[in-house]
């Protein structure tokens, strides 16, 4: 299963045979934000394109999303803003299509190159075909990444995804940086709860247990799922006084606020919430989990 960057640069080779541009960026539609995520560019301000955000219905590419039509030559700093003036010479044109796949957004096209009308009606179909022909593939390897770094039933990310957040955050394997805290949290009598009220029912406890949780979570703070009934939150620059603060507030958020159950029952769900800190308990993830 190919990855949207690997899809991506083959279907970027593939293009620039066909229509001269300066600059591509592949846009993904993102579900939970609701907004455009570049997540594949070819050019000289790759690097500072690439990551880029555009809400859906805002600048050129969010326009194309919206109203799934194609835009032809419009200016690229109305799109890119101060990275499409950057280029010597500065790019004077955008053509921009969006990709659908069963009448789902996918994400979209675009392509920018220096001069007034750089792009003609022939490079509009030219894109508008190819766009077609790699909505599929696209939309496959989106779904793909999707599922490989989130949980499927509560969205987030899951385990491995914070060990490779600590890797790329040190150069030293698994160690966490200062005054950094990890609470674990796992609901209690998860068991007896599937039991009497069955594995739906089990699956809307651990939906609530995160929508409160992340209530008492700060922006900066990343909740993942560590497997079965259990959470754990990553904090940084947190001292373990603040870190305890906000396990207890997650405790009694938890508590307090009763969960209405699709069959009509009321259950009060409770959590333990464990707070363990680097480096007073352990320098590395392994040593934390422990």
């Amino acid at each position: 299963q190919a990855c949207i960057s690997d899809t991506a640069e083959v279907i970027t080779n593939h293009i620039r045979r066909l229509v001269p541009f300066t600059q591509s960026v592949l846009f993904i539609y993102d579900e939970a934000t609701d907004d455009l995520e570049a997540r594949h560019a070819s050019g000289e301000a790759s690097a500072a394109v690439k990551g880029f955000r555009i809400p859906l219905g805002q600048r050129i590419s969010g326009w194309v999303a919206v109203n799934r039509q194609t835009a032809l030559n419009s200016d690229p700093s109305l799109d890119l803003g101060d990275a499409a003036r950057s280029f010597t010479p500065r790019l004077k044109s955008t053509l921009s299509t969006p990709i659908i796949y069963l009448n789902d957004l996918v994400g979209v096209l675009s392509l920018y190159a220096p001069g007034p009308n750089a792009f003609d009606d022939d490079d509009k179909r030219i894109i508008e075909i190819v766009s077609q022909h790699i909505a599929h593939a696209l939309k496959s390897a989106s779904e793909f990444e999707r599922a490989s770094r989130r949980d499927l039933l509560t969205g987030l990310p899951n385990l491995r995804q914070l060990e490779k957040l600590i890797e790329s955050a040190s150069a030293n394997g698994l160690t966490i940086g200062k005054e950094a805290t990890l609470i674990f949290i796992d609901v209690v009598g998860f068991t007896d709860l599937n039991h009497t009220y069955g594995h739906q029912s089990g699956d809307e406890v651990l939906k609530h247990v995160v929508r409160m949780t992340r209530t008492c979570l700060r922006v900066a703070d990343i909740l993942f799922r560590y497997g079965g009934d259990e959470f754990v939150a990553l904090l940084n620059r947190t001292d373990s006084l603040t870190a305890v603060a906000i396990a207890d507030s997650i405790r009694r958020t938890v508590a307090d606020h009763k969960l209405l159950l699709r069959q009509g029952e009321v259950v009060q769900v409770v959590i333990d919430a464990v707070c363990v800190s680097s480096p007073s308990d352990g320098a590395t993830l392994r040593d934390l989990v422990t």
